[in-house]
């Protein structure tokens, strides 16, 4: 001591400084990790009664049905929490119902079941939790917990506090050094003026040192109390900083602190204290701590807080209240302050509002007991729902062992719950269905999915049913809902084969009509196609009548055909449709020249009245609309008397309430008029109303052609008649906008077509029919001369007959003796050097899928026999070009 004594005040000073801030960093550091330690401690002994808790509510079901295995899946939830070395579930006889080791190697023999607080033993932590569930005591819970993580996190923050205390010895030193300055160097100065002044009688100056030491050489001096006064100044200044600087820091924390003294009496509260109880400064300083203390708090809780203050701290859950009276929930801290002589002298209380947290457990409580209920709840509708339920339900394990079925598999498959109990799911299954029913079950088990599919399962009885299964994993269960579906298969094979025959029955119908359209249609080619060229020729006026008769009655019969193709390919839905605006009026023009020679020779006059409507245009086909208003036109002549009059009226209809704008064309006769009675039937297929009073022919099948292209085009039709006076037939059509369209009379192109052209080239025909092949013989004889043919009745022989002859154009038939005409047209398309040369098909076939079907594999055009000797000669030339144009 006394060498110490000697060194140098700056050494001195030094020296006390770090050896104070040292002390000081130590203690706080030590305190702070006991307070840790204990804080661990709680926090364990708290999560360890959460935790018990929550296995003693799942462990009521296993202690009241005697579910051993249950209890242990309840025990082995502790896996989870590494620090859980042994525990056991005591029965109400206080017998142990199950247990659990973490490792079962290490032998531990469980005490007996007390009713105590957890506490740390032996390095472990015991807790003793009752299993209660609706004030039924059903046993005891025991947990043992290792604290060796408690030991482990105490070595760690020793270490960690050890590194910090080497680690601020060196900031503790440089300020040490730095401060001792403000001491030293005054005396020092002091000292120095103090010399001067005793040599000099200067007292600004100060003295020179003397003695062994600073301190020795200032006791020596006169104004040794000077310096000592100047000394304590600086030292009081910095101690009511420091003092300052804590206040001020305590004053600004978030947390709530207070400061009483030992008669617990108010001496100092934070900024966040005031602001939390809503109290000034002034109305809590002196006053006893009582002031902010609920009476509602449990006596024992209060008074255990001063003992364990004395004994180093106290930490739990208070009330306490605010100025305005209102309770609130607080986790409150307290500790002791002690005086050098380590003597209490004071209290520190640190609270946190635990309002909110509070709130949120009462919630979780809440939602716990809601789940418990809703729980209870669904496990009555499904008990419930296994009771009423008409289809099949079951529930197996993941190895597709019953363990629980309803009445229905009783009621449909014979079985009684005894029958299936324990058995497999594949133990009813039909053989040929196993390895389906296992692929089932492997999918089932890997994609946790909801899996569909149908077996044959046996009924009691030996019989099978189709089942359809629907079946979900559910942990270690599988659910499943069935039904019998075995009826609905019936239901759906007979429909496939209804369906089937009807498919079969309409391909007949289809290749019937096919071939009826094909045999009437060839000789018919003859007959009109011979007709034409006499026509064309030199004849007397009995040759040119029966010649025109012959034309007329060809072409009846080529409309009846028509009109009983049409109304097929309508029933079946394959009617083709191009729909363009078309102007009203040009088709009307058309029409009347189309059917004004029929008129003439009945000396029927015909009348045509436009109400300002020349340029209404409607959303229709061209042609079906042409179709439709001359088979009326023709009724309105033939079925009118002779000199009688058919006027058309072209009109527009007012709005409706869909606010579309329709066009109605009516056609008005002076007939024999229809009976109303006669009304309803007019529009069915081979209905002819009055067949036996007249001689006109026909089929009974141009109205119902008309009224089912009306509808398939959008319009609607309807009649007026009144017997002796006449008929008006009309029709509407929706109105749309479009572009004038150019009107060509009946005649002008045959008239144009029909001349001597100077065309050379060469057409090869492949036909089996030799009057098909005598016709085109001589109409290219008559009208293209300089046309050379070449023609052969197989399809065999096509492609080389092409290469031999390089022709301008192939015609070819499609029902050929050796193959058909699609084959020949493939073939040419195939070969490189005949694939360019255009191929037009005349052929007696006149479906239109077979039109589709050609012009799609690259025929050029498509002529129906009977042929139009102008359509005929415009194809011939659109592929033949004229003498003059081939030598350009």
């Amino acid at each position: 001591m006394n060498k110490f004594r000697n060194q140098p005040l700056k050494t001195k000073l030094v020296v006390i400084i770090m050896s104070a801030s040292i002390i000081a960093i130590v203690s706080g550091l030590a305190t702070y990790l006991v307070f840790d330690m204990i804080s661990i401690k709680n926090d364990m002994k708290k999560n360890a009664l959460l935790n018990a808790d929550l296995l003693g509510q799942y462990s009521v079901v296993p202690l009241l049905f005697d579910y051993k295995d249950d209890a242990k899946e309840v025990l082995a939830k502790l896996n989870t929490m590494p620090s859980v070395s042994d525990a056991c579930i005591y029965d109400s006889n206080g017998e142990i119902f199950s247990y659990y080791h973490k490792d079962p190697d290490k032998s531990f023999s469980f005490p007996e079941p007390k009713t105590i607080e957890p506490k740390f033993t032996g390095g472990y932590l015991h807790v003793y939790h009752k299993i209660n569930f609706e004030n039924r005591d059903y046993g005891t819970l025991y947990i043992r917990l290792s604290a060796s993580a408690i030991q482990e996190k105490f070595v760690r923050k020793l270490f960690v506090i050890i590194i910090l205390i080497i680690v601020l010895i060196l900031p503790v030193y440089l300020t040490a050094i730095h401060l001792q300055k403000i001491i030293s160097k005054p005396i020092l100065e002091l000292a120095e003026r103090t010399n001067t002044i005793s040599h000099n009688q200067d007292f600004s100056l100060q003295l020179k040192p003397y003695g062994n030491d600073e301190i020795g050489f200032l006791y020596q001096q006169f104004n040794n109390l000077l310096s000592q006064i100047l000394k304590r100044q600086i030292e009081r200044d910095k101690a009511e900083k420091e003092i300052s600087f804590l206040a001020e820091v305590l004053k600004n924390i978030n947390e709530n602190v207070c400061i009483t003294d030992l008669e617990d009496n108010i001496i100092f509260v934070n900024q966040s204290f005031l602001k939390t109880y809503e109290f000034s400064e002034k109305e809590l300083i002196g006053q006893n701590i009582s002031i902010v203390r609920s009476a509602d708090n449990i006596p024992k809780v209060v008074d255990e807080i001063l003992p364990l203050t004395m004994k180093g701290g106290w930490q739990g859950e208070l009330l306490n209240r605010k100025k305005d009276g209102s309770v609130f929930p607080v986790w409150l801290f307290t500790t002791i302050i002690r005086d050098k002589t380590n003597q209490p002298s004071a209290f520190v209380g640190i609270s946190t509002d635990i309002t909110e947290r509070k709130k949120a457990e009462n919630e979780l409580i809440q939602h716990r007991d809601h789940l418990e209920e809703l729980v209870k709840t669904r496990t009555a509708e499904l008990e419930n729902f296994f009771t009423v339920a008409l289809d099949l339900l079951c529930i197996t394990d993941t190895s597709c062992h019953f363990i629980r079925v309803n009445k229905a598999w009783d009621d449909i498959l014979g079985y009684s719950i005894s029958d299936l109990e324990g058995r497999h799911f594949l133990d009813f299954v039909h053989p040929d269905d196993v390895q389906l029913t296992l692929d089932c079950m492997g999918t089932l088990n890997n994609q946790h999915a909801i899996r569909e599919f149908t077996i044959r399962y046996r009924k009691k009885d030996g019989s099978y049913r189709f089942i359809e299964w629907h079946s979900v994993p559910v942990g270690n269960t599988i659910y499943a809902a069935a039904r019998d579906i075995t009826e609905r298969i019936k239901v759906e094979e007979a429909l496939k084969k209804s369906r089937l025959e009807a498919d079969q029955a309409n391909t007949a119908k289809s290749e019937f009509l096919s071939r009826m359209s094909h045999e009437l249609r060839t000789p018919m080619n003859s007959i009109l196609g011979f007709a034409q060229l006499m026509q064309m020729g030199e004849l007397t006026a009995s040759q040119a009548k029966g010649i025109s008769h012959i034309m007329r009655s060809g072409k009846h019969l080529l409309d009846l055909i028509n009109e009983v193709l049409d109304i097929s390919r309508i029933e079946a839905g394959r009617i083709s449709l191009s729909l363009e605006p078309v102007l009203v009026e040009n088709v009307v023009k058309e029409i009347i020249d189309i059917v004004k020679p029929l008129a003439q020779e009945r000396k029927i006059t015909i009348g045509y009245e436009n109400s300002g409507t020349s340029r209404i245009f409607v959303n229709s086909d061209h042609q079906r609309l042409k179709q439709i208003l001359i088979n009326l036109m023709n009724n309105a002549i033939k079925y009118n008397h002779e000199g009688g009059n058919v006027k058309i009226n072209i009109s527009m209809i007012q709005p409706d309430i869909e606010d579309i704008t329709n066009i109605r064309i009516a056609i008005t006769d002076t007939g024999h008029g229809i009976a109303s009675e006669d009304l309803p039937k007019l529009f069915k297929p081979f209905e002819r109303i009055g067949a036996d009073k007249t001689t006109t022919e026909g089929t009974g099948l141009g109205l119902a052609v008309v009224e089912k292209l009306t509808n398939v085009l959008g319009g609607k039709i309807g009649v007026e008649s009144e017997v002796g006076k006449g008929s008006t037939f009309w029709i509407e059509m929706p109105q749309c906008e479009g572009q004038i369209e150019k009107v060509m009379k009946s005649g002008e192109i045959d008239d144009n077509l029909i001349q001597v052209h100077d065309k050379k080239g060469t057409i090869l025909y492949i036909e089996d029919n030799t009057s098909n092949i005598e016709l085109i013989e001589q109409i290219l004889e008559a009208q293209r001369s300089n046309i050379r043919l070449i023609t052969n009745m197989t399809g065999q022989q096509t492609v080389g007959l092409a290469l031999e002859y390089k022709p301008d154009l192939i015609l070819l038939d499609l029902n050929l003796p050796d193959m058909h005409g699609s084959e020949v047209l493939e073939n040419l398309r195939a070969n490189l050097k005949t694939n360019k040369i255009p191929v037009v098909v005349i052929s007696a076939d006149a479906m239109p899928k077979q039109l589709d079907k050609l012009l799609k594999s690259g025929a050029k055009n498509y002529i129906t026999k009977p042929i139009q000797i102008a359509e005929f000669l415009k194809i011939v030339d659109e592929f033949i070009p004229d003498e003059e144009n081939k030598k350009s």
